[in-house]
C-alpha cells in the first residue's frame, strides 16, 4: 500500500484523537512511523512535484513557521524567472507533474498571481495546479483572480488558522467562480512542530531525511533549484540571526 500524504494526516489526525499531541509517547510514536513507512514514502518518484513560493513574507506571523515567512523581508516570485525555469523543468519532464502548489508566505499577497497561473498553466497542461493560501485575503480578489483560477483549472486550499475569516462567504466566491476549494482543518486545529536545526551543519543527511515529516513531499523550487523548504529558505534565517557556526552562508544542512 502506498503511504500518500493524505493517508499520513489521516492516521495522525486518528492517533491525535487518543494520545495527547505535547506527550513523549506520541513522539515515540511519530517517530516510530516515520522510520517504519520510510521505504515506502522514500521511493524514488515516477512523477516530480513542487511547491514555490508567490511570496516569502506573510500576512500572519505563526511561532512555527518552517519557511520563516514571519522573518522574511518582503519578497516575490520575479514572473521572468518563474517562466524560465517552468520552460527548463518542462524540457526535462516533458511537461508532466504530479502537482504545483503556488503557495508562501501568503501567495495572494503577488499581485501578479494570475500571470504566474497562466505561465505555470502554459507549460503543465496536464498537470495538477493549486493555490495553498490562509484564506484572508481571498474576499477582497478581483473578479480577474476568480475567473483565471476557473479557465486554468486551479484549486484552492485553505489552511485555516485560528483567525477570524468567513469561510462561507468564501465557499460562495469559489461555487459562483465555479472553482475547486478545499478547506484544511476545519474541524480541527493546525498544529506546528519544532524543527531542530544542527548549525554546525553536521547532522547525517540520509537520517534527517529519512525522519523528515516532509520528506520526497515538500519539493521547493527557488532561484532555479530544486530543494526542501528549510534549506530552501534558511537564508532568511541566517540573515535575521546571524549564525556563524556552518562556515560561511551559515546552516548548509539540518
Amino acid at each position: 500500500m502506498a503511504v500518500t500524504r493524505q493517508f499520513i494526516n489521516d492516521v495522525n489526525s486518528i492517533v491525535k484523537k487518543i494520545i495527547p499531541e505535547n506527550s513523549g509517547l506520541y513522539r515515540f510514536m511519530f517517530f516510530a512511523f516515520m522510520r517504519l513507512s520510510a521505504g515506502n514514502r522514500l521511493k524514488r518518484r515516477s512523477l516530480l512535484r513542487f511547491d514555490v513560493h508567490l511570496a516569502d513574507h506573510c500576512n500572519l506571523n505563526c511561532k512555527g513557521c518552517d519557511n520563516f515567512s514571519p522573518i522574511a523581508p518582503k519578497r516575490f516570485l520575479e514572473q521572468e524567472a518563474f517562466e524560465n525555469d517552468c520552460k527548463r523543468l518542462a524540457e526535462l519532464t516533458g511537461g508532466e507533474l504530479e502537482d504545483i502548489c503556488l503557495l508562501g508566505g501568503e501567495p495572494l499577497l503577488h499581485t501578479g498571481i494570475t500571470e504566474i497561473i497562466k505561465t505555470a498553466r502554459k507549460y503543465f497542461p496536464k498537470t495538477e495546479i493549486g493555490i495553498l493560501t490562509n484564506g484572508i485575503l481571498l474576499p477582497k480578489m478581483e473578479a480577474d483572480f476568480w475567473k483565471c483560477c476557473r479557465e486554468h483549472d486551479i484549486k484552492i486550499t485553505i489552511t485555516k488558522y485560528p483567525v477570524k475569516i468567513d469561510i462561507s462567504l468564501i465557499k460562495e466566491l469559489a461555487k459562483k467562480a465555479s472553482v475547486r476549494l478545499e478547506v484544511l482543518y476545519e474541524e480541527g486545529e493546525r498544529s506546528f512542530y519544532y524543527k531542530p536545526l544542527n548549525k554546525k551543519g553536521k547532522s547525517r543527511s540520509k537520517d534527517s531525511f529519512k525522519n523528515c515529516w516532509y520528506a520526497n513531499r515538500c519539493i521547493h523550487l527557488r532561484d532555479g533549484k530544486l530543494s526542501c523548504a528549510v534549506v530552501s529558505y534558511i537564508d532568511i534565517l541566517n540573515n535575521v540571526i546571524n549564525i556563524s557556526e556552518g562556515g560561511e552562508g551559515g546552516i548548509r544542512n539540518c
